[in-house]
């Protein structure tokens, strides 16, 4: 009876041994497919996340920056301009026109602007002119969109920027830069100055400015920061001329 006895345990201990390794087995299996699959996610998820963002921009306009020689025969591409940086004095006029040929026509800033401002097929009426600046100084470090008056502000006291409309003024008519009460969703910005502030020593670096067309009827040009990401863009260096 003993031995039966023994023999049937004896079988059950077997029994339960197959038992757990089998299980333990599928247990093991599972959590390595498990880990398999995390694996997998989150490469997708990286690749998602370093693949850049397509964006879907129809801006059909060339743009350049251009040297502001009204009185010359000719104005010149610019991606860097050397002055002295002297208080209370202008370092540069700008021109931006909606063309990136390196030699264009002199001549008065609206005919300029609108001899290819008015050559589109497409039509571009909703699009504007907007600018990016960034510079350091001693203590801070500017980085600023700019899409009206009010925007130059914040660094006025280093560098004083003053913003042309010169495609809606009268032909022969003097006028000056466009102030924040007289922007609206007009306005066009054909030419941006450049004036040496207060504390212009203290700038320690060159002055990178951009400028670029925007859609003025969406914001899908800028991002969450709001950044230019469109690609009509053109861009300057100003160096200090020591």
């Amino acid at each position: 009876m003993n031995k039966i006895v023994r023999l049937i345990g004896f079988i059950l201990l077997i029994i339960s041994l197959v038992l757990f390794f089998k299980y333990n087995k599928e247990d093991t299996k599972t959590e390595s497919e498990n880990n398999v699959v995390s694996t997998v996610e989150n490469n997708v998820t990286n690749e998602q996340e370093q693949k850049p963002v397509e964006i879907q921009d129809d801006n059909p306009i060339k743009l350049g920056i251009y040297l502001s020689n009204a009185s010359d025969t000719k104005r010149d591409l610019m991606t860097e301009y050397s002055n002295k940086w002297v208080y209370y004095n202008d370092i540069v006029v700008f021109n931006t026109i909606f063309t990136d040929k390196d030699e264009i026509e002199g001549g008065k800033t609206k005919a300029c602007f609108a001899k290819y401002y008015e050559n589109y097929d497409e039509d571009i009426s909703d699009y504007r002119v907007g600018f990016h600046i960034h510079f350091k100084t001693e203590d801070e470090e500017f980085d600023k969109t700019i899409l009206s008056p009010k925007d130059t502000e914040e660094f006025f006291e280093f560098l004083e920027v003053y913003l042309y409309d010169g495609y809606h003024r009268k032909d022969n008519e003097w006028y000056s830069h466009t102030t924040e009460a007289q922007f609206n969703k007009e306005t066009l910005f054909t030419s941006i100055k450049l004036t040496t502030g207060k504390k212009v020593k203290e700038i320690t670096s060159d002055i990178e400015l951009d400028a670029f067309t925007y859609d003025n009827t969406n914001k899908d040009d800028f991002d969450e920061k709001g950044n230019y990401i469109g690609k009509c863009k053109a861009s300057v260096v100003v160096k200090q001329e020591k």
